[in-house]
């Protein structure tokens, strides 16, 4: 069975995953612990996975907002397979204007300053998307209920948080388009809520509650290993495509129940890093399949560029890991022979170079 484990936003309790609750009655959501003075957002997350206790067999992690942050910190530490952020962001820059704002403020007001008086909370209702009477009590019950000398610490921590790159798993991520507090525009995420404000999880909790389910029964990912070629070789066979593997060429493979419904090669062909043969089942397509292969696969390059050579109506999708379109006489020399030999072989479909980074 799954373990799934949520944090909550900056210095709030669990009130606030009521609506993921009702969804999933053995959702996990641990206490805060208290933060070290001077303490880094990385060394908090440390700490708090080792604060999780033992982890055997499956477990996703994810939070909302401040929470999605440390889940990203804490997946270095845990062998999680996946990380599902709400109304998150991987990155502090992500914040809006008024957000960054406060975030630099926080680490010189008193504490007493960053507890909103009863007057104020209306716009802090505002700022978090709450419209209904019910959602705005919550954020006032949650205001009401914060430590704000925690909120004084995350603030400091976030706008001086430089993450060390992607964890070693799949990071999922669904926002709300009209977020007021994390943009919308520097996140990239999978699902974008029409209407939803930073209190997504509340006001939209079907549509994230679904999304969370996703999660959960997305395919494990894992490198292949030597005993696995035939079965790698079976399935790109399978999916038509001729399979010649070179015995150093690194295979991810994304398996359900057992069966490969996904792969793709990690290639370094003239001392030059290349995506090759991406494949998922057919029956298994659009379901965030290609998409974790992909983000897994971003945490095997090395220093220096890494080279694919897609269909052209995919450059968005290996966008979503820095890879960008380059003109054919930009290529190594094997790659640019390599594509004309693509297009030669296949005049009607329109095929493109794309560096990353």
């Amino acid at each position: 069975m799954t373990r799934l484990v949520l944090l909550p936003g900056l210095g709030v309790t669990a009130r606030l995953f009521e609506p993921q609750r009702r969804a999933f009655p053995s959702l996990e959501v641990p206490e805060w612990l208290a933060p070290e003075r001077g303490e880094t957002l990385p060394s908090y997350g440390r700490r708090m996975a080792g604060a999780l206790g033992p982890v055997g067999g499956d477990l996703v992690l994810g939070g909302i907002s401040f929470g999605g942050m440390v889940a990203l910190e804490m997946a270095r530490h845990l062998p999680a397979r996946a990380v599902a952020l709400v109304a998150s962001a991987a990155t502090g820059a992500a914040l809006t204007g008024a957000a960054h704002a406060l975030a630099r403020a926080a680490r010189g007001l008193p504490k007493a300053a960053l507890a909103p008086p009863r007057p104020v909370w209306p716009v802090v209702a505002w700022a978090f998307g709450a419209k209904t009477p019910a959602e705005r009590a919550l954020v006032h019950d949650l205001i009401r209920t914060a430590r704000p000398g925690f909120a004084k610490w995350g603030l400091g921590a976030i706008n001086g948080w430089r993450p060390a790159g992607a964890p070693p798993c799949p990071v999922r991520a669904l926002h709300g388009a009209d977020d007021r507090l994390i943009s919308a525009r520097k996140v990239s995420a999978e699902r974008l809520v029409r209407g939803a404000g930073h209190l997504v999880n509340v006001t939209h909790a079907d549509e994230v509650n679904a999304f969370l389910r996703s999660v959960i029964e997305s395919p494990s990912i894992r490198e292949s290993a030597a005993g696995d070629r035939e079965r790698v070789r079976a399935f790109y066979l399978a999916c038509g495509h001729r399979a010649l593997l070179a015995a150093e060429d690194r295979v991810l493979v994304a398996e359900r129940e057992g069966e490969i419904i996904g792969a793709v090669r990690f290639c370094v062909e003239e001392g030059v890093q290349v995506l090759r043969t991406m494949r998922v089942r057919t029956d298994a397509q659009r379901r965030g399949v290609g998409r974790a292969l992909l983000q897994r696969f971003a945490t095997l390059l090395e220093g220096g560029p890494c080279y694919c050579l897609p269909f052209a109506h995919l450059a968005g999708f290996y966008g979503e890991i820095g890879f960008r379109e380059v003109a054919p006489e930009d290529l190594p020399p094997h790659l640019a022979r390599r594509l004309a030999q693509y297009r030669a072989e296949k005049p009607r479909v329109d095929m493109i170079a794309m560096r990353r980074p």
